[in-house]
Order: structure tokens, then sequence, then C-alpha cells
């Protein structure tokens, strides 16, 4: 019975161990991921204003890079979220950053960014990417 407890005892704490070990690993950064695609955020929001289920199967939980106009910045406790408007001005892209990571020096409202990031699908009409990194213009 003793061995049993001390058994059970010595199970509960790996597991333990180990799931701390796993909660806690860092995420990779996608700066280094390849792009499965490289759009523009009017290419990407048209894509999905023509058909959802076709680009969620192209671009769901993929990396891709992105590039548009900076409409909106926002920054609150969970980071920061730049707005990538369209021409169409109905939709647009929401990028929101990896933790940590600051947009481009001189970055602002109406600039021109790129961006690499993690593609969400469609919430209304924006197109939601997370874990994004600024990428610098050649």
């Amino acid at each position: 019975m003793r061995k049993l407890l001390i058994f059970l005892i010595v199970a509960v704490l790996a597991g333990i161990g180990i799931g701390y070990y796993f909660y806690s690993k860092p995420v990779p950064s996608l700066a280094d991921e390849p792009p499965v695609a490289v759009l523009t955020a009017d290419e990407l929001c048209s894509d999905y204003a023509e058909d959802e289920t076709a680009a969620n199967t192209t671009y769901l939980d993929k990396v891709v890079e992105i590039s548009g106009t900076v409409s909106t910045i926002t920054q609150d406790t969970s980071g920061t979220v730049l707005l990538l408007g369209t021409e169409s001005g109905f939709y647009s892209v929401s990028c929101k950053l990896e933790p940590g990571i600051e947009p481009l020096s001189g970055t602002k409202e109406g600039s021109q960014v790129r961006l690499k990031g993690m593609v969400n699908g469609l919430n209304l009409v924006d197109v939601n990417m997370n874990r994004c990194v600024p990428m610098q213009s050649n």
C-alpha cells in the first residue's frame, strides 16, 4: 500500500512538471517561418469575400506575408493591433502583433507596412491575423 501511494505521488508530481514545461515553453517567432502566400490586404480580403470556405482552406492557421496601408493602430494590455485598410473600405485585415513586438519605427496611420502572421479567419468584416511580426521593406 505504501509503495502504491509513493508511486502515485511521484506520478502526479511528474505529470505536473511535464504539464508546466509544455505550458511555459516559449512559442517560436514566425519571423523565420516561410509564408504560404505573399499578398496585399486587398487580395486577402477579396479571397475571403469571394469564398470564405476556400479561403479558410488556403490560409487558416497558416503563415501569410501581407502588405497594406495602416488605417488604425490600437494598443491595449494584450499588445498592439494594426488595422490594414483596403481600397473597398468595407473589409480590413486586423493584425495583432506578437507579444513584446512593437511596430517598426515610423509606423503610423497611412504608412505602408509588411507583416508576417498567422491567419485566424474572417470575423464580420475583418480578416484576423495574430502573432504578427513586422518585416523590413526591401
